[in-house]
């Protein structure tokens, strides 16, 4: 493996790569926040929402820690799982690959990347660089938003009664 790619600039500086990290993160807890705020008051969050934001951290771990695959790594499947969570895990394992390789992402990612540096992606390796950041935001955001849900509603800085 050491020899399996050429490398011909250097890596993105670890803290360009941290920038962009909070950046995208700030976005996702955004973005999931509303969205899920959002399906709750509609009437719309579902068993199978609930479902979906369980599993998608162990998709993105995978990602981050035996790359992104056509499906989902069979060594990564806990027996302890029943047949639905395997199920979605599968399901939006593919779907999330195939999301995360695709021309619009790679667009996004360069995109920021301009919008945060004044700069463009020279090489691919910098674009796997910034997967990489894009989905431990993710990752993070999907943490975050679970332990949050989890605390009760005075610890979590939500107002229960109108401000003075």
């Amino acid at each position: 493996m050491f020899d399996s790619f050429v490398l011909l600039t250097p890596a993105l500086p670890d803290k360009i790569v941290f920038r962009y990290f909070e950046h995208y993160l700030q976005k996702c807890v955004s973005d999931l926040n509303r969205q899920i705020n959002f399906a709750r008051m509609k009437g719309r969050f579902s068993a199978d929402n609930e479902r979906s934001l369980s599993v998608l951290p162990i998709i993105y771990e995978s990602f981050l820690e035996q790359g992104i695959r056509k499906r989902f790594p069979v060594e990564k499947i806990d027996p302890e799982w029943d047949e639905e969570t395997l199920k979605a895990i599968l399901h939006l394992y593919e779907i999330e690959s195939r999301k995360a390789l695709s021309a619009a992402t790679g667009d996004q990612l360069r995109s920021i990347y301009a919008s945060l540096t004044n700069d463009v992606i020279k090489d691919e390796e910098h674009l796997a660089q910034l997967r990489a950041a894009h989905f431990r935001a993710r990752l993070q955001a999907l943490h975050d938003f679970r332990q949050d849900s989890r605390a009760p509603l005075k610890k979590r800085n939500i107002r229960t009664t109108h401000p003075r």
